[in-house]
């Protein structure tokens, strides 16, 4: 069964959406970045991993969301739309 985690991040909310292992003992898992003012989607990622456990698949999400929130802030910053 697939788990669901909602993490609200400055004005930002990150889902993640990460079910039990595959028949293949593979984890995969996704996470969407959204802006909460207008609950628009930004941003889709997706991880697999063999080994490793749910909790460090979230991480990893949460890590690749902070990356592109804050590449996203730097590029408002410098003009160059976003």
């Amino acid at each position: 069964m697939e788990q669901k985690f909602r993490v609200p991040y400055l004005e930002w909310e990150f889902v993640f959406f990460v079910p039990e292992r595959d028949f293949d003992g593979v984890l995969h898992g996704r996470a969407e970045v959204i802006r909460t003012r207008d609950l628009r989607l930004e941003c889709t990622f997706s991880l697999s991993r063999k080994q490793g456990s749910l909790r460090q698949l979230r991480g990893e999400l949460n890590e690749e969301c902070l990356a592109w929130v804050s590449e996203w802030r730097r590029r408002k910053r410098g003009g160059g739309g976003g």
